[in-house]
């Protein structure tokens, strides 16, 4: 695998595991490398598409970063394809606070289920943010 690290512009100073990733903590942030699941084009729509919703003001989502080359993909000594994503740590807890939500109090109680199930911070508020992409079109 150090051949696919080495591929990107950035200097790893802690690797972890993550539910079928490595995360690793770089100078650029945290990132997360996973073998590729998909094709090349999908992949390519993906990153289009996240790109655009980041240059919207939603910061909070897993971008394809490329490598040195520019290239989405990288492969190891073995040819096994991976693909390195922003990353970020989420909360657990899904709590509105007021005054962020404001006129999406309504959007947010749409798909929150009630106390006992959670969903992740991250997941509902990109929920919450893609809902009001498409209701604002």
């Amino acid at each position: 695998m150090g051949e696919v690290y080495e591929a990107y512009d950035m200097e790893v100073q802690g690797i972890g595991r993550g539910r079928g990733a490595i995360i690793l903590m770089t100078d650029k942030g945290i990132r997360q490398v996973s073998a590729l699941n998909g094709t090349d084009e999908r992949l390519l729509q993906e990153k289009q598409f996240k790109d655009s919703i980041y240059e919207k003001g939603f910061c909070y989502i897993d971008r394809v970063v490329p490598n040195s080359d520019e290239e989405l993909v990288t492969c190891d000594r073995y040819g096994n394809p991976f693909v390195c994503r922003e990353y970020f740590q989420g909360g657990n807890a899904v709590r509105p606070i007021s005054g962020i939500w404001g006129r999406q109090s309504s959007i947010w109680h749409s798909f929150i289920k009630p106390a006992g199930n959670s969903m992740r911070m991250r997941e509902a508020v990109n929920m919450i943010k893609c809902r009001a992409i498409s209701t604002e079109n």
